[in-house]
């Protein structure tokens, strides 16, 4: 048989047949990388608990809304600077030219 062709024949324990018959090209996707992680990694995901492992995901959320927040803070802040240098600079000049007009400077 072709080793390419995906039909062949799997053999063993019904129990695993039925798991692998099971498996969508998602799944293996997902095996693929679980299986590519480091083994630190998996040894440290491994000791964690479920109630530890649902607290990390729960952080995981925060951070990212805390990125998305400092990043909006950072557009609203550059943008009242922006408002303050451009007011400022706005009225030199007309206070410049308010004076040229009267003859002063």
């Amino acid at each position: 048989m072709d080793d390419d062709d995906d039909r062949r024949y799997l053999r063993g324990p019904p129990h695993v047949r039925r798991l692998i018959n099971a498996l969508s090209e998602a799944d293996v996707a997902k095996l693929e990388k679980l299986l590519s992680l480091r083994p630190e990694t998996v040894a440290w995901v491994d000791g964690k608990n479920d109630r530890e492992l649902k607290n990390l995901d729960g952080a995981v959320d925060f951070i990212n809304s805390s990125r998305t927040a400092a990043k909006v803070l950072m557009w609203v802040s550059g943008v009242a600077v922006t408002f303050v240098t451009g007011t400022v600079a706005l009225a030199k000049s007309g206070y410049d030219i308010f004076a040229l007009l009267r003859g002063g400077k």
